[in-house]
């Protein structure tokens, strides 16, 4: 849990809130034959509260004078499971495999992120390497919008693959290479809480919130 309080230049509230979380977490690892498989889930619970004034100014020098006080209250549950294989067939050879899935009251469907990674020894102190990864990231919107007008939102997405070769120098020393793409989409930027002055003259126009 935390809680936030930004100030105006006057020393007034621009904006103050609190976000509180609380989850639990379960894993089962168990190893079968070359494989180590990993199992698990967690679900969390976050509660967040925002209070945000408007104000007008009617002079440049003169005080800010309250309008009104908008609040915004909501909560909600995120649910995630996963599992992660780790197989070395041979002793010069890893392979890593998984995928987690994570539903929210906001998305539209289940996000499902998956990735592979594999390496690769040779000749004693060369490795190959190579992974790929589809990976979401939940967008922000509940941290300042109330989410039942923003039900049905799409998750962020990024396409990454990734290769390289490395070798080590001595028992000390070690020099890797590796090359990447990555591909981004449906970017999503934080709505923030503006502040909306009457007056043209105010000597600044907008306050957004600083608590990322």
């Amino acid at each position: 849990a935390h809680q936030f309080v930004n100030k105006h230049p006057t020393g007034q509230d621009a904006s103050r809130g609190h976000n509180r979380e609380f989850g639990y977490r379960a894993e089962i690892v168990r190893t079968i034959g070359d494989a180590l498989v990993e199992v698990g889930g967690d679900l969390q619970h976050t509660s967040s509260w925002r209070q945000t004034p408007t104000y007008s100014v009617p002079s440049i020098d003169g005080p800010l004078l309250l309008l009104s006080l908008n609040e915004l209250e909501d909560a909600w549950w995120t649910r995630s499971a996963y599992t992660h294989v780790r197989w070395a067939p041979r002793a010069s050879v890893l392979v890593a495999a998984g995928l987690r899935v994570v539903d929210e009251a906001w998305l539209r469907s289940p996000a499902v992120g998956r990735w592979v990674a594999g390496e690769w020894g040779f000749r004693d102190r060369w490795t190959v390497t190579a992974s790929a990864a589809v990976s979401h990231q939940l967008t922000n919107l509940h941290a300042a919008l109330d989410s039942r007008a923003h039900r049905g939102v799409a998750t962020e997405r990024g396409d990454h693959a990734e290769i390289g070769i490395g070798r080590s120098i001595g028992r000390a020393f070690r020099f890797h290479i590796n090359g990447y793409s990555r591909r981004e989409r449906d970017l999503v930027t934080d709505p923030r809480f503006i502040v909306t002055f009457a007056s043209a003259s105010a000597p600044w126009n907008t306050f957004g919130d600083n608590l990322h």
